[in-house]
Parts: C-alpha cells; structure tokens; sequence
C-alpha cells in the first residue's frame, strides 16, 4: 500500500468548480432551509400592539 498525504490532509489533486452545482432534490431543500430561516427572523421580530 502506497503512501498517500492526500488521504491524511484531505485535499484531492483536483480544483473545485467556479459555479456549484446542486442537484433538483438538493437545490429543493436549499429553498425550503432558507424559506425556514426567513420564517424564523420574522417571528423574531416583535410587534407591538397599539
């Protein structure tokens, strides 16, 4: 078995891409997350009663 740095420090001898690429399903939960958050500093938001 050869000795391989790339296995221990976890970095490939390939580049990232520029633009990431999500999948349908993964670009779905990507809205429904951030819709969530949205939802969730709305509800932070305390508004008064007149």
């Amino acid at each position: 078995m050869d000795y391989n740095p790339g296995i221990l420090t976890s970095m490939g001898s390939y580049s990232f891409p520029q633009i990431p690429y999500f999948g349908p399903r993964q670009a779905t939960g990507v809205l429904i997350g951030q819709g969530i958050i949205a939802l969730g500093f709305m509800m932070m938001i305390s508004f008064r009663q007149k």
